[in-house]
């Protein structure tokens, strides 16, 4: 049987204090035959020029491909983007801050032989920003064990992203990923978990840092920082929402308790969102209940709360 053929896909933006150890962790994997496609969004720190002489320096048995935008599209935007340049249906992701032990392309591509899975995720080792390994594992094993996809629809966290794997058929079934201020483990891990094709690796395959890019959130101290830090926050929980109400709407006999769910929470932060906004705060009338209410009075003392310090 021959075997299967694997992209390994890395995403760069400015990371030039970390790409280094991110390229070596792809070029050491023992899998084969292997594609690393690396793709940079247009970063200005350094991080264009580590990848040429990183990839000039190369002489290992993997091929290598290297693209470089002209102009920053966005995580999202370049992800649909980077997918469309990987040649195998099986795509294993690396950030360019994060690590890959050498085993991990060989144990995700013998789990998805074994499965058919059209998503698989790890344990992680974490790593600080300067590279020191913590006590802990990583793991969202009994977060995620026995969860219903009502209970994931709403959940605004899932997988580690940084350690999935992805069959193209996530694209290829849904679509594109359509709204732009969402990430991809929160929208493929809901779409494979509808199709009940979701296996998870119990043990560590990355070395995936905290305190760094979008792993961290960090809030302002002062009162205009705080409320842009909510602004943004709704426009993530917005868009995460709305792909996902999207993507079930897709399913066959797709679940109407969870298409409702969706709805009623997808109102409640448009409430939230056009009173950051300063916008009109009430939805059209057939969308409106006593929860509306309730959600934008809670978040009115929520604002004052800010404003008082």
């Amino acid at each position: 049987m021959s075997q299967l053929k694997v992209s390994f896909l890395i995403l760069t933006y400015n990371q030039i204090d970390f790409v280094e150890h991110a390229l070596n962790g792809a070029f050491s994997q023992t899998y084969s035959p292997l594609e690393i496609i690396i793709s940079d969004d247009a970063s200005t720190d350094g991080t264009r020029e580590k990848i040429k002489e990183m990839v000039a320096q190369y002489s290992g048995p993997h091929s290598v491909k290297t693209y470089f935008n002209d102009d920053n599209l966005g995580f999202i935007d370049h992800l649909i983007l980077a997918i469309g340049r990987c040649s195998a249906d099986f795509i294993v992701y690396g950030p360019g801050d994060d690590i890959s032990l050498s085993d991990r392309t060989e144990i995700l591509a013998g789990e998805f032989m074994k499965s058919k899975s059209l998503l698989i995720h790890s344990d992680a080792f974490e790593i600080d920003e300067q590279g020191n390994k913590k006590d802990h594992i990583l793991s969202k094993k009994h977060k995620l064990d026995n969860i219903s996809i009502k209970e994931a629809s709403l959940l605004p966290g899932l997988c580690i992203g940084a350690t999935c794997a992805w069959h193209e058929d996530l694209m290829n079934i849904f679509g594109p990923i359509v709204e732009r201020d969402t990430y991809e483990d929160l929208i493929f891990y809901f779409r494979a978990m509808l199709l009940n094709k979701v296996s998870y690796v119990e043990k560590p395959l990355i070395y995936y840092r905290v305190g760094n890019g979008i792993s961290q959130k960090k809030r302002g101290s002062n009162q205009e920082a705080r409320l842009q830090a909510e602004q943004k926050y709704c426009r993530h929980r917005l868009a995460t929402l709305r792909q996902r109400l999207r993507d079930v709407k897709m399913v066959h006999n797709a679940p109407k308790d969870v298409i409702s769910t969706l709805d009623q929470k997808i109102a409640k932060y448009e409430i939230i969102s056009a009173l950051l906004e300063k916008r009109e705060i009430f939805p059209e009338k057939s969308r409106f209940s006593i929860g509306y209410l309730a959600a934008y009075l809670s978040y009115i003392w929520k604002i004052i709360r800010i404003k008082r310090g």
